[in-house]
């Protein structure tokens, strides 16, 4: 199975859904010795499968594809006023606001049966551990799991369910971070305390997110 010291550089490349973590990125990071990434994330299973093909295609070494965990779906009414509110900022500028789409990213079961039919060497979840059934049997495929969490909670709770390693999201990140829906608000704690609270307390391997831009804050974490 993979492991992240046989990295040869240790560079992960982020998963991005919506179309900028593409094969050719994937590429450009694994070909030195990086770990490129595929992101499943709004991507149909047909989709997902034909970029793993293409990635694997282009060059040998290993590479992974996140997964987005469903989400619970909101109340219509828990996010009617701050549509409200868009639509009149939309209006000032002559824009159509799109009605409002509840559902999650679809295909979870299809996108887990295609990973455990064509194991990929990392498999890593966003927004939650998936749980212990789905880990080992990713794990009988051969595939080492990632799991990105916030918070020393979301830490033990991946390392509970047979994670191999976690990505540990700091508010530096930005945007909105890899936390599920149901622990409330994401942890505040800066990544590098962050990074020793957990790594105190949890032995397997930690990848630092948030903010990481420059050769210096890599030599930080």
């Amino acid at each position: 199975m993979f492991g992240l010291t046989g990295l040869r550089i240790p560079i992960i490349q982020a998963p991005m859904a919506g179309g900028p973590s593409t094969v050719a990125l994937a590429t450009a990071v694994r070909r030195p010795g990086g770990l490129g990434f595929l992101a499943a994330g709004y991507k149909t299973p047909h989709e997902l499968a034909g970029q793993i093909t293409a990635l694997r295609a282009e060059t040998a070494g290993p590479f992974g594809v996140n997964v987005f965990v469903p989400q619970r779906i909101p109340e219509l009414s828990s996010i009617s006023g701050y549509w409200n509110e868009l639509a009149v900022e939309a209006g000032r500028y002559e824009v159509t606001l799109p009605e409002v789409d509840l559902s999650d990213d679809d295909y979870w079961d299809e996108k887990i049966a295609l990973l455990n039919d064509h194991p990929v060497p990392v498999v890593s979840f966003t927004f939650d551990a998936a749980s212990e059934a789905v880990i080992h049997d990713l794990h009988s495929a051969g595939s080492y799991i990632v799991v990105t969490v916030t918070s020393l909670f979301g830490a033990r709770k991946a390392v509970a369910v047979g994670a191999n390693a976690l990505c540990v999201q700091g508010p530096e990140a930005g945007g909105h971070r890899g936390c599920s829906d149901l622990v409330g608000d994401p942890d505040a704690t800066p990544l590098s305390v962050l990074l020793s609270t957990i790594d105190a307390e949890i032995s397997v391997p930690l990848i630092a997110a948030g903010g990481v831009a420059t050769g210096a804050g890599i030599a930080a974490v």
